[in-house]
């Protein structure tokens, strides 16, 4: 298999995306609930969330959004925002992570300010100017059409409003190898997301379906630790190991002394500089 082929194949959807689809959540919904508590505690997602918040500037008596709101990690934060004589609104395609969202805002003491339902991301349960504001993170990346989804938000929100999208651009991640050719065809096959360059091209579609006045933000990090990148989904060894089975990477005794290699460099002494996080706010 030619290398440029292997690296096509990164554009296919893969494990990432498809765990968050109905049919895998209906089996798996308490794992994929203890991972979005896992990554919402982690320094980057944090810094995620206080931008989100910055840039909704919402007001006490608002009426907000949560789309693909999860097992409801974001909620105490808009609900804490908006007061008592506001409302947030969380909505999800899952059952069980409603049912897990409601039992944490009750927890919290936050119950009477949101609600929660399930409803379908293309053709959200509300009339046209419904919301204050809107809210989503890392939900448009996993999607088909993201942007029917962006424009029913922006149906829901009304005439002056913000909406914001918080998205990761896995593309943007820059990762130092000393085989760079096949370091890049080994982390294209790792990206089982559907749309890997969402936080790229938010600005774009915000335009295309006719919101102009946008604004963009940037969350960066750096990261030494490959555990950490595991965390998010990104797991190189299973490709390096297919791609070698492939005939991509030289299986013989001395092409696999070099994944091994390759592995430690990747394990050990890799630096990532990425824009992990993209936003933008606009109505």
């Amino acid at each position: 298999m030619a290398l440029e082929d292997a690296m096509l194949q990164g554009d296919v959807p893969g494990f990432e995306s498809t765990t968050w689809q109905p049919e895998y959540l209906r089996h798996h919904a308490t794992e994929q609930s203890e991972y979005l508590d896992k990554v919402a505690a982690s320094d980057v997602i944090r810094q995620v969330a206080e931008r989100a918040m910055e840039l909704l500037a919402l007001s006490a008596g608002a009426k907000v959004l949560e789309l693909g709101c999860g097992n409801g990690v974001f909620l105490p934060r808009l609900a804490k925002a908006v007061g008592t004589e506001g409302r947030v609104v969380g909505v999800d395609h899952s059952p069980d992570l409603i049912a897990q969202a409601r039992a944490k805002v009750i927890a919290e003491g936050l119950g009477d300010c949101v609600d929660l339902q399930v409803g379908d991301a293309y053709a959200l349960p509300f009339a046209d100017g419904h919301f204050d504001a809107a809210h989503c993170e890392r939900v448009l990346m996993h999607l088909e059409r993201p942007n029917a989804v962006l424009a029913e938000l922006a149906r829901v929100v009304k005439p002056g409003g913000v909406i914001v999208a918080a998205e990761p651009d896995w593309m943007g991640i820059r990762i130092d190898h000393p085989d760079r050719e096949v370091f890049d065809v080994v982390y294209a096959r790792a990206q089982k997301h559907r749309n890997v360059d969402m936080g790229l091209t938010l600005y774009r579609r915000f335009a295309e379906i006719g919101l102009m006045n946008r604004r963009y933000a940037t969350v960066s990090l750096v990261i030494d630790d490959y555990s950490a990148w595991k965390m998010f989904g990104l797991d190189l060894d299973p490709e390096v190991e297919s791609l070698a089975s492939e005939g991509t990477i030289d299986p013989s005794p001395l092409g696999l002394r070099w994944v091994a290699a390759a592995l430690r460099v990747i394990q050990g002494s890799m630096k990532c500089s990425s824009a992990s996080a993209k936003m933008m706010a606009s109505k």
